[in-house]
């Protein structure tokens, strides 16, 4: 009887450590799972009982009472449910899920189950529905204190909150969005409904019928992390059995020879690793649904981490059961003799070495757009000394404004807008953005007929507030001026276009500025009068351009000038008032005037505080880049070191495969003084064959980082393949030798 295991004490606890990291990825890939469909399950309440939804994008601000009240009295009068749905703030990395209810639950299912588990009943929305408590809210809202019942959320969901339908359009600051309706009876009071919300909106009962909002997307980045680092650990522990049979088929053969069957040994030896591994990840079932569901929800987490369990204990076997193919596919005689289908073992492994190193090559592809971008800001860096000190928009959280994130609400946009017409007039306030219009853009929109009229040819554009011209020599008069501030939208021509392209572009301009202007924008006296004027105008020096792409030129000496106001704006101007960045309109002179003008009770008193309005110089802005390029950059390099030791894995099975089929050919060589090099000629070719051709297809590809990765690659890989292979090397001759 064979009394212990082949694997030793040492040997055996690498396994155990692999299956423990296998346990610990598949219950939080099952949590994750858990977690995203219980936030996907919100998403979808009640929306397969909606027979009908209205969408209300672009409601005016003086409009929204009214459509309002019309929602709510008609929910009331025709036992409707009217439900929306947003997403709210970001909550430790996840998502939020605010729900607006108003209206009847009679005669309706609305009870929130998931996995049988009962989540809310209708008498708990009817409680939140006849509550006097504007803010009341069913999960936790603007506090526990308002919170009627608090609501189950396991790991990797995010937050779902119900309020009352008024209560959200208060928070959210807008009418607009998606609305579900429960319980109309037919497609007449459909109509009905739509054709009086038309009346109420000034828009048409089509338009209210199709969908203008983002999604309820999820991002799912942890979800691939999670999944990287599985396979890997399922591809070691694979590697790690395949490595331990060959080794051991010695001793196979002798236990063969004593009268063993093959599937005897490998169910002795596959025993202690599925006892660990029942073990082990009944413990951390357990440990996991008692902290993530306590006693409440305990059940519901077993049930779902009784399948990463199974799914443990499947995977640890299917793991050995490929690696025992290296046995199991030998006759008894083969395993005596010590002989195994090393050619079927080499394939595969040869074939999966290949695909790594086409990974390495792709990898290093990965890593050259950042790695050129970190390069292509320090030019950038020089490019803007001049510019250096002035201040940025660094970062604007979305806050409560999901709304306007979506598109359905000018919320945000009518804040920020707000904010800069009040320090507008202040010194060192700009407003400023460029755009190069170039000729392959105007080819394709000849193409696709998107616009009537078209510039002649590529031209910059610029957006500049009156002060920041006057900084840059654009000399205008008082006239001008204050027609641009009454809410014309003021345009410098450069002289340097005939009388007729002139006239071509004012007309281009004139369409691209009212097209998509609609009565739910910011209402600057431009919106509301749509007034142009246009000016021939002589540009004595060139002008700093903005630009963030290092192939367009940093000086423009004829531009197309948009002198920008408070009062001339269109959406894409108080939209870009948002855009934070290089590229953003709002600019200040340097960091202490923004800190001066855009302090704390401004920005409270616009609406702004939960948008976390934050400015930097040019300088710290561009480094922040840099910091956040060079985590991707580390990103791609910890999968590209996933890769590399992959690839040692693969080499690790084909060096001791080569090392066990030509074990006594090689003893005898090396005794006969044979050098390293002359012993394993052939796998170092291969190793150097396959680096060499990765070496020129970076080459081809110009792929700066791929070279250096393939190097890399290479002197590693030769070195553990030297380490390994001379490794007590002499004691294996004598063994070989004592034994023959």
């Amino acid at each position: 009887m064979m009394k212990k295991s082949f694997f030793s004490k040492r040997i055996r606890w690498g396994g155990y450590a692999l299956i423990l990291a296998q346990g610990i990825l598949l219950i939080t890939l099952f949590a994750f799972y858990l977690g995203k469909t219980y936030q996907t399950s919100w998403q979808q309440y009640l929306t397969n009982s909606a027979t009908y939804d209205v969408y209300l994008n672009d409601v005016a601000d003086q409009r929204a009472t009214q459509v309002e009240d019309y929602l709510t009295g008609q929910s009331e009068q025709k036992n409707l449910l009217i439900i929306r749905k947003e997403k709210g703030k970001m909550v430790a990395g996840d998502e939020t899920l605010n729900i607006g209810i108003v209206g009847r639950t009679k005669h309706k299912q609305v009870d929130f189950s998931f996995f049988d588990q009962k989540i809310i009943t209708s008498q708990d929305l009817n409680q939140l529905l006849n509550s006097t408590d504007s803010s009341a809210s069913l999960g936790l809202g603007d506090g526990s204190v308002h919170q009627l019942k608090k609501l189950f959320r396991p790991p990797f969901a995010g937050q779902t909150t119900i309020y009352q339908l008024n209560q959200l359009v208060k928070m959210s600051g807008t009418i607009n969005g998606h609305y579900e309706l429960v319980g109309v009876k037919n497609d007449q009071e459909y109509q009905k409904i739509l054709n009086q919300l038309a009346s109420l909106t000034g828009q048409t009962p089509q338009k209210l019928k199709n969908s203008q909002i983002g999604g309820l997307g999820n991002d799912n980045f942890l979800l691939l992390q999670l999944c990287i680092f599985f396979a890997v650990t399922f591809i070691v522990l694979i590697a790690f059995f395949i490595i331990f049979f060959v080794r051991s088929l010695q001793k196979f053969g002798t236990l063969v020879l004593l009268g063993w069957t093959k599937k005897g040994i490998l169910f002795q030896n596959l025993a202690p690793f599925l006892i660990w591994c029942l073990f082990s990840s009944t413990v951390l079932a357990v440990g996991c649904a008692a902290g993530f569901g306590q006693m409440t929800y305990f059940t519901l987490f077993m049930g779902i981490f009784l399948l990463a369990i199974i799914a443990n204990v499947l995977l640890t076997i299917i793991a050995y059961y490929l690696a025992s193919l290296v046995i199991l596919l030998l006759k008894n005689i083969e395993l005596i003799r010590g002989r195994f289908p090393h050619k079927a073992v080499y394939a595969f492994s040869v074939t999966i070495y290949l695909l790594l190193s086409l990974g390495i090559v792709i990898l290093g592809l990965g890593i050259d757009q950042p790695f050129q971008q970190i390069q292509d800001n320090q030019h950038l860096k020089q490019q803007w000394q001049t510019v250096s000190q002035m201040a940025v928009m660094g970062d604007l959280s979305i806050g409560d404004d999901t709304a306007s994130a979506a598109g359905s609400s000018s919320r945000l946009d009518h804040d920020l807008w707000s904010m800069y017409r009040e320090i507008s007039h202040k010194k060192g306030v700009y407003l400023i953005h460029t755009d190069y219009t170039s000729q392959k853009w105007l080819k394709e929109m000849q193409n696709s007929g998107v616009y009537h009229n078209l510039p002649p040819k590529a031209y910059w554009q610029f957006t500049f507030s009156p002060n920041y011209a006057a900084k840059n020599g654009i000399k205008l008069k008082q006239a001008d001026l204050a027609t641009a501030e009454a809410g014309t939208q003021l345009f410098l021509l450069p002289d340097s276009l005939s009388h007729q392209q002139q006239k071509q572009v004012a007309a281009y301009l004139k369409e691209s500025a009212l097209e998509g202007v609609s009565e739910g924008d910011v209402p600057t006296k431009f919106v509301q009068k749509k007034k142009f004027k246009f000016m021939n105008y002589h540009f004595s020096q060139p002008i700093f351009t903005w630009t963030d792409s290092t192939k367009k030129p940093t000086y423009a000496k004829n531009p197309v000038v948009y002198i920008a106001t408070p009062e001339n704006m269109t959406y894409v101007t108080t939209g870009g008032l948002r855009a934070a960045g290089l590229d953003g309109y709002l600019k200040f002179a340097n960091e202490k005037v923004a800190r001066q003008l855009v302090t704390p009770q401004r920005i409270s008193r616009n609406g702004l505080k939960d948008n976390h309005v934050r400015f930097l110089t040019v300088n710290r802005y561009v480094d922040g880049i840099q910091k956040t390029l060079a985590l991707t950059i580390r990103w791609f390099g910890g999968i590209a070191l996933i890769a590399l030791l992959l690839l040692v894995l693969c080499l690790l099975v084909i060096a001791t495969i080569f090392k066990t089929v030509n074990e006594e050919r090689l003893a005898v060589k090396k005794f006969l003084g044979f050098s390293f090099l002359q012993l394993y000629r052939v796998p170092l070719v291969g190793i150097l064959g396959v680096h060499l051709l990765e070496l020129l297809v970076t080459i081809v590809l110009s792929s700066k980082m791929g070279i250096l990765l393939v190097v890399i690659s290479l002197f590693i890989q030769l070195g553990i393949f030297w380490v390994y292979m001379t490794r007590s090397e002499f004691k294996q001759i004598i063994k070989l030798f004592k034994r023959g």
